[in-house]
């Protein structure tokens, strides 16, 4: 139960700490510790607050929903009696406040289910919105090209009681009706959506194997990744743009983006993934929010910083460091997923969730408010935001071309970046082509305003020979087993090892027995596919090749593996004979064939080239057997061998003569 003495707060209208602030008693519930906000908006000049609350201030009839002008907090009447909860709030193109939630209509609340808006002083039914009896509601509102989009966790969506339409998670409204929205991104539920470089990013449980994982862009036309992937971890509830140097902030419970490893929070700049964190924190749902041009980040329990600042709830990121606000805040229940939100109004950061005490004595009703004049020193604005983006390491051929980047580019004045060979360019983000291989030292100038900053990296071209892969981990024999569906089998564990960094591979895999893999170096998530697993149902000796594509450099792999049927005569109980990968392959002159030909069975094999004509045939003995063949008279390319069995063909392979 809140302890707050009422009568204190009306003597005294607000309290201050530091540069923390009441705001006007806080919202709350008299009789329940599990209040709180959900969200905030500002609208027609005041601060829109939701959530669970029946006391704003000195208003004790309030339902839910709360405005704040700066000096005082009243209940918009009627309020929410409608059970559930109002998730979100935004102002749509026609000047309305649109709420969503999981909330439902009353006598007195005029809503949808789930969706409502309030027009000048009361609220309007639009829509008969999300059937709740099967949908769990609207998460997230968010505008989009003159449409309104509406995202969470639901299946159908209705403008009319009897006129529905399918949908999964996401819909938009055109002012007169409701949308599907390309079947939606995939998965779950969407938790949040915003704006960013004229495109709708959304996030959450979604995704839509192999294309991304937990988040995902709209263009009005079509769902792609953001990255290669998106992001691999359990979840991602926020997001948040900074538009000054046009980066869109994702925090969630997730470590792994496109190969890059980190905690929580990450920054997407329009063409590739960068963690700003790289230590787990614990909490909440985390958020993200801007003010001032800074990003804070909610829902965080108590820890001790690389700084020596001791945080909880809410810390700010300086675009180097994480560091204190200055004071400490706790929740009722951090593991029942209590959020932390922060919005700005009138030139102050209004922080909101579900919060109980300021540096663990002073009680607070959910909702503090702190003003800090915006920081305009040289090392906030540029020094801490100057970095090079670009591949440390990468592969030379005849020339090698590197795309540079960095955090100023929506924002500095000029940029002079010298690439280490004599060159230099001015523009924000060049892509640069060096002519040999070797070590260069790029730096980059960068000026905003009154500020000057150098930073430097150092970019290595190797040669495409330095580039080495191997194959390892399985070993030269392996034994075929019956499986659970009675099948004889074996898998088998190709590991493989490489001087370079796997993840930007390409690869293409030929296990010997007419099966080709091909495509990144990295699974659906992401994640390398090291080992990689085979599997071979048929005894013989099989060519394994590897062929890895590292920019624009290639290495090819052989490797070798004989696999044995345990009683000796596997397929040749079966009558079907058997056919070996000839070895080795691709060869010179003289390769050998191993097979095996039933007892009481005539077998023999032909060879034949790419046009289909028959260039060799050879009379085979029964039993398992090798053959040994030169074909040193011919010229080289590929070739085609078959076995026939009583004078049916029952196996191909391919082999290569090279010269």
């Amino acid at each position: 139960m809140k302890k707050l003495s009422i009568l204190l707060l009306m003597l005294i209208s607000s309290y201050c700490y530091g540069q923390w602030m009441d705001v006007g008693g806080g919202v709350y519930y008299s009789q329940s510790p599990y209040s709180g906000v959900l969200s905030m908006i500002v609208y027609n000049d005041k601060l829109w607050i939701t959530g669970g609350f029946e006391i704003a201030g000195s208003d004790s009839s309030v339902l839910d929903i709360a405005t704040w002008d700066g000096h005082q907090l009243e209940g918009i009447s009627p309020g929410n009696d409608g059970g559930g909860s109002i998730y979100d709030l935004e102002v749509f193109t026609d000047g309305k406040l649109y709420i969503g939630g999981d909330f439902e209509p009353t006598a007195s609340f005029n809503s949808g289910n789930g969706i409502s808006r309030w027009s000048i002083d009361s609220w309007e039914n639009f829509t008969y919105g999300v059937p709740l009896a099967t949908n769990p509601g609207i998460f997230s509102l968010c505008t989009f090209h003159n449409k309104l989009y509406a995202a969470g966790n639901f299946t159908q969506i209705c403008n009319t009681s009897t006129d529905c339409i399918n949908v999964k998670d996401i819909a938009s409204w055109d002012g007169d009706s409701w949308d599907n929205v390309a079947g939606g991104p995939g998965g779950f539920e969407i938790a949040a959506t915003a704006v960013y470089n004229d495109e709708l990013i959304v996030c959450g449980r979604i995704d839509k194997m192999p294309y991304y994982y937990h988040i995902a862009r709209w263009n009005d036309t079509s769902w792609r990744s953001l990255g290669r992937f998106g992001l691999l971890g359990n979840n991602v509830y926020s997001l948040t743009v900074d538009t000054l140097r046009n980066l869109l902030y994702v925090a969630g419970n997730f470590y792994w983006a496109d190969g890059k490893t980190g905690y929580n929070i990450a920054q997407w700049d329009g063409r590739q993934w960068e963690f700003i964190n790289q230590t787990q924190f614990s909490g909440g749902r985390p958020s993200v929010g801007m003010y001032h041009n800074d990003l804070y980040f909610c829902s965080i329990d108590p820890i001790v910083l690389q700084n020596g600042d001791t945080v909880s709830g809410i810390m700010k990121w300086n675009g180097k460091e994480w560091e204190g606000v200055g004071a400490r805040f706790t929740t009722w229940d951090s593991l029942t997923g209590s959020v932390g939100r922060v919005i700005e109004y009138h030139d102050t950061l209004y922080f909101a969730g579900n919060i109980d005490f300021l540096n663990d004595t002073i009680p607070v009703n959910n909702i503090i408010r702190m003003y800090a004049p915006p920081d305009t020193g040289c090392e906030n604005l540029l020094g801490n935001y100057n970095k090079i983006w670009a591949q440390d390491t990468t592969y030379f051929c005849d020339q090698v071309r590197v795309a540079f980047d960095n955090n100023t580019l929506y924002y500095a004045d000029y940029w002079l970046w010298n690439f280490g060979d004599g060159a230099t360019d001015t523009v924000p983000a060049p892509q640069y082509t060096f002519d040999s291989a070797g070590q260069y030292n790029v730096s980059l100038i960068t000026t905003y305003k009154n500020c000057i900053d150098t930073v430097f990296k150092t970019i290595t071209a190797l040669p495409c020979d330095s580039l080495h892969v191997n194959i390892s981990g399985h070993p030269d024999t392996m034994t075929m087993a019956l499986d659970q569906y009675n099948h004889w089998l074996v898998w088998v564990t190709f590991s493989v090892t490489a001087n370079s960094t796997m993840a930007d591979f390409t690869y293409y895999w030929d296990f010997g027995e007419g099966h080709q893999v091909s495509g990144y170096y990295a699974d659906q998530y992401g994640l390398i596919i090291n080992p990689y697993v085979w599997y071979y149902d048929e005894a013989g000796t099989y060519i394994i090749r590897l062929v890895v594509k590292q920019d624009c450099c290639y290495d090819t792999i052989y490797d070798t593996i004989t696999i044995l049927d345990p009683s000796g005569i596997g397929e040749i109980q079966k009558g079907q004979g058997y056919l070996g990968q000839n070895i080795p392959n691709p060869f010179k002159n003289n390769t050998t064939i191993p097979y095996n030909v039933p007892p009481g069975s005539t077998g023999s094999i032909f060879i034949v080239d790419m046009n289909g004509k028959l260039i060799e045939k050879f009379e085979l003995d029964s039993g398992n057997n090798q053959l040994e063949i030169s074909l040193k008279q011919y010229r080289s390319g590929v070739y085609f061998y078959s076995i026939k069995i009583d004078g049916q063909v029952k196996q191909t392979r391919q082999m290569v003569l090279v010269e």
